[in-house]
């Protein structure tokens, strides 16, 4: 049996142009009209027909409003995370000091400024 290469949709909204391709290996696909590089919006996505304006720019903000979606989630998730490691640190602080928890401390710090520092 032959492996199968998943396609996805390309889209480039200034052309309203949409084009089928390889996912595996493609970084960037360019526009057949206007020569500037394609999104790809993956296989599922309902993509408009090329005349109706108004749903093409629906789409381009759903994308947007998706993407800075995406982006609160994972700072969300980052401060979580964050504030978990520092109540773990804290209650190993409040325990008996030995070599092993002051070493599982020193990382638990280092982690969460690492995390501070994206």
């Amino acid at each position: 049996m032959r492996g199968s290469v998943g396609k996805s949709t390309w889209v480039c909204f200034d052309c309203r142009r949409a084009v089928r391709r390889p996912t595996h290996g493609a970084s960037e696909v360019p526009c057949s009209g206007c020569r500037e590089r394609m999104r790809c919006l993956g296989y599922k996505i309902r993509i408009p027909s090329k005349s109706d304006a108004g749903a093409w720019q629906r789409l381009r903000e759903s994308l947007a409003d998706d993407r800075i979606a995406g982006r609160k989630r994972k700072r969300n998730e980052r401060v979580r995370r964050i504030h978990d490691l520092e109540q773990a640190a804290a209650r190993l602080e409040l325990r008996p000091a030995n070599r092993e928890r002051a070493r599982l401390i020193r990382t638990l710090r280092a982690t969460i400024e690492s995390l501070r520092d994206p």
